[in-house]
């Protein structure tokens, strides 16, 4: 097991149709490839095209559902949302979770398709383009390393920028009584193949274990590769609760800024606020950004809309 001593030891600017929300996936034998922006790593685009509401707590298939439209057509302007009760019923005021986050992760997330709730918009030279309501989020190769006792997991989902396809992908590893780590970031084209890594050294702490009110966090990790780095200093605000269309959550809320940095000068900075559900595996529930930080052109608020996939 790692040693959070180790760790203290040892990500794309904003540019108008792409922008990203969080450091990438990894593949270390791949070489030259550059990260164009950070995603909430949601992960953005357009809103998906109209289907029949599906049940609550349900994330219907495809998995990439945005449809990609390209510069010349006309995009839909931003407006409040108005989620729907249908497929994402609210919880009551009264309603309390049925279990707490816990301080330590003692278990894997469950894989599979989880359904989002998304509000916010991206300005482009077109105007300003709204996100879609509802996207998905896949949780893939959850596994223990029986060696170590390390616990790791990869997101998965659809970039949401304006006319992007690129899917982004994300690894996550859980330090018992250390931390949880971003070890890796990667964006993927329509054909699945790679097109652009960020390997940060030494990983991205998100989240310190055991998790208490206060705890900060603060890593510099930088790719020798491409030298791009990626600058996470935040602190643990607390426990938030989390209206996961309704089935209310617990987590621990995360404030923390970013700075991008490559040798390309698309550096860039961003406000990036977050919640961990540490009872369900140590994965992110919650999603805050603003970006860039100064004069933001991409906003967001997400949750996650179901505890099981």
């Amino acid at each position: 097991m790692r040693r959070a001593a180790d760790r203290s030891s040892k990500w794309t600017a904003a540019v108008l149709f792409l922008l990203v929300l969080l450091p990438a996936c990894v593949e270390r034998s791949r070489t030259g490839v550059n990260v164009k922006g950070l995603s909430a790593d949601l992960v953005f685009g357009i809103p998906p095209v109209e289907e029949p509401a599906a049940p609550a707590n349900i994330n219907p298939e495809p998995e990439n559902p945005l449809p990609v439209l390209s510069s010349s057509e006309r995009p839909r302007f931003a407006s409040p949302p108005t989620e729907d009760l249908d497929r994402c019923p609210k919880a009551e005021a009264t309603d309390f979770p049925q279990e707490e986050a816990s301080t330590s992760v003692n278990s894997l997330p469950k894989e599979g398709l989880y359904l989002w709730v998304i509000s916010g918009q991206q300005k482009t030279s077109l105007g300003v383009v709204a996100l879609p309501q509802f996207v998905n989020r896949r949780i893939v190769n959850a596994r223990t390393n029986e060696a170590t006792g390390t616990r790791t997991f990869t997101t998965r989902e659809q970039e949401l920028v304006f006319g992007s396809e690129r899917i982004l992908e994300q690894t996550f590893e859980i330090v018992q009584d250390d931390g949880i780590y971003l070890t890796s970031h990667r964006f993927k084209d329509a054909e699945d193949r790679t097109v652009a890594v960020f390997n940060p050294s030494p990983d991205i702490l998100f989240l310190r274990l055991p998790a208490l009110a206060g705890a900060e966090m603060d890593t510099t990790g930088i790719d020798p590769t491409t030298q791009e780095s990626l600058t996470h200093s935040g602190f643990i605000r607390g426990r938030q609760r989390i209206d996961a269309c309704g089935e209310v959550i617990d987590s621990w809320q995360v404030e923390a800024r970013q700075e991008f940095i490559s040798l390309r000068g698309d550096d860039y900075t961003r406000k990036y606020h977050y919640s961990i559900a540490t009872q369900f595996g140590g994965f992110i529930v919650s999603e805050h950004v603003e970006a860039p930080e100064d004069e933001p052109t991409f906003n967001m608020d997400a949750r996650v809309g179901q505890v099981e996939p």
